[in-house]
């Protein structure tokens, strides 16, 4: 083999697999990627070898061939092997391109071509890493890789310790008080500490068949009960038992401390250990990105390169002979070969991406008095199993919460009182519903049992929802339920991660060209199901909100209505130079026939005193009349108005034709009037005006107090203020409202309560832990935010779905490629297996089932084929599901072949890639 045709190929593989790929362990669906393109580039490099013999004979011009073949796609495969300006020379720097002849400025960055899928460091085993005389060992070859672009903390669990060794075991963070669900019913209690608890009395004992317990070389003996409870490593097994595993790991640097003094391990100091935790995690991020077009774009690239090549200023003088051209020809012919392979591979990942996804795990919340009408059904829900369960769960939500360090991370929620102390026997009396628990808020995931004739209890199901939260990377979730909201959402409003360079309890510090991509995808998405009368807001601050705007004119065709100046914060005394104290909030329309509904503003006691002239008399307020009275054609009827006890709202409003002032003394003989210059004009009652209209400067927004009702302990929390204003007057009974990026699930609350139906998005740890115990107390009946309003005055109630989603990393480890030997037109992911696992043949019967349990065992069956067909959910029960034009499925009997429904099947397990 030819010097430069060995490393070329090499080289190819490398770059393909990509640097990442060649590093990456531990459990994810990029894992089997990476196996899944060494399999393909084994299948392809026969074919590009044949090729290149049969074209290049000569063995100088096959050197040359490979040389400029190395060189290009060394440039244009990035560290995950994917299409890219990476490492691009300058004479080959195209990032001032205009895209398009209709605009005459436009923003271009070197991924907009691309789909951002997420950011993240490719953690990998290290072993004798030493560190002041002390070796560390780090396992990383279970880490479970993220799913999707949520923000996960690495945590070090130390299972092994010696003066010479520690060992560790890499995870990420979950700090989410779901994935004590499974564990708490194996062991039959009611919460984490009990949990942690009765691990740490009984952890030689456990012989639950449910749980695998690891056992590792640590010591017990001579620790405190606190350590052993915080000594545990435990973690949910994706198989088809549904069992955890746990481990005895001390995980908190104390307790390590404390473990290292009990067991005499002298080396074993804190400084020790915090320098070899952040030495670990020096390892660098990686984005990860999907090319939209990548045939198109690495063509176009190498015409450029071999022009440059030809043509550059080095090559002006070149004396061009047929045999040079036709050399050239052949050049062009192989590389293009080798780019249709490689853009194959690339084109099934974005058929993988954009597939819609199954929906997983889902459940619903509702009230009681959404059944009040149906006792015995009560009945049976206070009589089963899972009351104790429910009844614990609203004890939890009752109490103050605290994280493993003492931080308190929810206050007590005084709403969920009446829920705790409940007695069951209290709910039903005389046979008839007590109204005073109407409000409870029951999850059917405690109810299994009893799910399917909870919701078989409503007739048209989806029109009494009042919404539905979804976990998912909100890229995902937008390209699943497209068809099913398409042009339906009246409102969209996000709080994206403003890109700081910080991170909260999500990811916020990108590449500015990442951030863009990011955004821009989910855009593109947003305008599809934004309806024609359809308001987005955007909302950002000074690190990227020159981007958002573009990005806004770019999908919304300009159709700007406003920049709001939303002032966030009363100021920091210890800002340098201009303290930052606004955010901006970009308002775009759809069309121009958006909502528009006219707000007012409450005007501050200094601006009330000042537009308001009045006089004291006694406890009461009146209108200031004499002031008034110095006109010579001024004349009043009737007494003068004295408002008592009431708080003025606005200043004084003027009428000028004499229809409107006839129509005025009509409505209320004893208004205040008089003529100036012949035309009547009148004074208004201050408890009669609406208010003054709102302006772009929202600087009184009432902003939450640690010590509010309202407050969740999410660092970048909005107040339910702010986004009632933007509900308010962007939204008609019959509106729903999109938040995909939900964080604290603020627009969902204030939606909820304004009786607005809405969609919450969001896949942070925070879905569980913050959004949707936040539903369930604005169902029980949440006092704190706008509750309070006069023309709010929530009392409670509700019914929400929440799902989690399929994410492309779980379709990544269920795909499946096994190429099959043959000639080139054998190489076609339209052939391989797919989501095979999910169909089962019938050959007798010549039939193909569908059996979506096969590959995800809680998949919603009914939600997942909702999404995909667009279909709303009329009817549902166990065994089947009965949509708005009456179509249905029975779960047992779906066939691959139903007319009605195969294209939805297909789009789910035999996604097309482009061929």
């Amino acid at each position: 083999m030819l010097k430069n045709e060995q490393k070329f190929y090499s080289a190819l593989e490398d770059v393909f697999i990509g640097e990442a790929g060649k590093k990456i362990e531990g459990k994810s669906g990029f894992v089997n990627l990476m196996r899944i393109k060494s399999q393909y580039f084994e299948k392809i490099k026969p074919f590009i070898q044949k090729e290149v013999a049969e074209k290049i004979k000569d063995d100088k011009e096959r050197e040359e061939l490979y040389q400029k073949l190395y060189t290009f796609f060394e440039s244009y495969l990035n560290e995950t092997g994917t299409p890219f300006f990476s490492q691009t020379p300058f004479y080959k720097n195209l990032y001032e391109k205009v895209y398009s002849e209709r605009e005459d400025v436009t923003l271009f960055w070197k991924t907009q071509r691309l789909y951002y899928v997420k950011t993240e460091a490719t953690y990998s085993t290290v072993n004798n890493l030493e560190i002041d005389e002390l070796k560390f060992d780090f396992d990383a070859s279970n880490i479970e890789h993220k799913k999707s672009n949520e923000k996960k903390e690495l945590e070090f669990y130390l299972t092994d310790a010696t003066n010479e060794r520690l060992t560790f075991k890499v995870f990420y963070s979950d700090n989410s008080r779901a994935k004590y669900d499974k564990i708490k019913e194996y062991l039959g209690q009611d919460s984490p500490d009990a949990v942690r608890k009765f691990i740490a009395e009984n952890y030689e004992k456990i012989k639950q068949p449910n749980i695998k317990v690891v056992k590792n070389n640590l010591k017990r003996e001579g620790l405190k009960t606190k350590t052993l409870q915080d000594a545990l490593l435990f973690y949910n097994n994706d198989d088809a038992l549904n069992s955890v595993t746990i481990e005895f790991a001390i995980s908190k640097i104390d307790d390590m401390l404390a473990y290292a003094e009990v067991n005499n391990l002298y080396k074993v100091t804190e400084d020790v250990l915090k320098k070899a935790f952040a030495v670990y995690k020096k390892q660098n991020e990686v984005d990860y990105f999907i090319h939209k077009d990548a045939e198109a774009f690495l063509k176009e690239q190498f015409d450029l390169f071999m022009y440059q090549q030809l043509f550059g200023d080095n090559n002006l003088y070149n004396e061009w002979k047929a045999e040079r051209i036709e050399y050239i020809q052949k050049i062009k012919q192989i590389a293009y070969k080798v780019i249709e392979y490689i853009a194959k591979f690339e084109e099934e990942l974005k058929a993988i991406w954009n597939k819609p996804k199954f929906v997983r795990n889902s459940n619903y919340v509702l009230t009681l008095n959404k059944l009040a009408n149906n006792v015995e059904l009560i009945k049976k829900i206070i009589n089963h199993a899972g009351w104790k369960k429910q009844v614990e769960e609203w004890k939890e939500l009752w109490k103050e919460w605290q994280d493993e360090n003492g931080n308190v991370t929810k206050k007590e929620w005084k709403e969920f009182e009446k829920a705790a102390t409940v007695q069951a026997k209290d709910i039903i009396k005389n046979n008839k519903f007590n109204e005073n628990y109407k409000y409870l808020p029951i999850d059917t995931k405690h109810f299994d049992e009893l799910k399917f004739e909870i919701l078989g209890h409503f007739e048209n199901l989806e029109n009494y929802l009042d919404g539905v939260l979804i976990k998912s990377d909100n890229y995902q979730a937008l390209n699943t339920i497209l068809l099913k909201y398409r042009e339906r959402v009246d409102l969209i409003y996000i709080d994206p991660p403003f890109n700081t360079g910080d991170d909260f309890d999500y990811k916020d510090k990108f590449q500015d060209s990442t951030w863009t991509t990011l955004m821009n995808n989910r855009l593109e998405l947003s305008k599809g199901i934004l309806s024609r009368r359809g308001n987005i807001f955007l909302h950002l601050d000074y690190n990227a909100n020159f981007l958002g705007r573009i990005l806004l004119n770019k999908h919304f065709e300009n159709r700007f209505q406003s920049e709001i100046a939303y002032k966030r914060t009363p100021g920091h005394q210890l800002a340098t130079g201009l303290d930052a104290m606004m955010d901006n909030i970009f308002w775009y329309s759809k069309t121009n026939e958006f909502i528009y509904n006219q707000f007012y503003q409450e005007l501050s006691e200094e601006e009330i005193n000042e537009k308001f002239p009045y006089i004291e008399n006694g406890t009461n307020r009146r209108y200031n009349h004499q002031k008034l009275e110095k006109s010579s054609n001024s004349y009043s009827k009737g007494e003068i108005r004295i408002i008592q006890g009431k708080k003025i709202k606005t200043n004084i409003g003027w009428i000028w034709t004499q229809k409107t002032f006839d129509e005025r003394l009509k409505k209320n003989p004893n208004c205040i009037f008089w003529t100036e210059n012949g035309r009547p004009r009148y004074k208004e009652y201050a408890d009669e005006y609406n208010g003054r209209k709102l302006g772009n400067l929202w600087d009184d927004v009432t902003l939450i107090s640690s010590n509010s009702g309202e407050a969740l302990f999410f660092q970048t929390q909005k107040p339910e203020h702010l986004i009632y204003r933007i509900i308010k007057q962007s939204t008609n009974s019959d509106s729903i409202a999109v938040d995909y990026f939900s964080g604290s699930g603020t627009t969902i609350a204030v939606a909820h309560k304004l009786k607005i139906k809405w969609v919450g998005i969001e896949v942070g740890d925070h879905y569980y832990s913050k959004i949707i115990p936040r539903m369930k107390k604005v169902l029980t009946g949440d006092v704190s935010g706008i509750s309070k309003l006069e023309d709010v005055n929530w009392q409670g109630g509700g019914f929400f779905k929440y799902y989690e989603l399929e994410q492309y990393e779980e379709a990544l480890a269920k795909t499946k490629y096994n190429p099959k030997e043959g000639d080139l037109s054998n190489i076609n992911f339209s052939k391989d297996e797919k989501l095979l696992d999910a169909m089962v043949i019938d050959e007798e019967k010549e039939e193909v089932k569908i059996h979506f349990e096969l590959l995800y065992p809680d998949v919603d069956i009914a939600e997942t084929i909702s999404n995909v067909t667009g279909k709303k959910i009329k009817k549902l029960n166990k065994e089947r599901v009965i949509f708005e034009d009456d179509t249905q499925i029975e779960f047992a009997n779906m066939n691959y072949y139903d007319p009605i429904f195969k294209d939805a099947y297909r789009s789910l397990l035999w996604w097309k890639s482009k061929e």
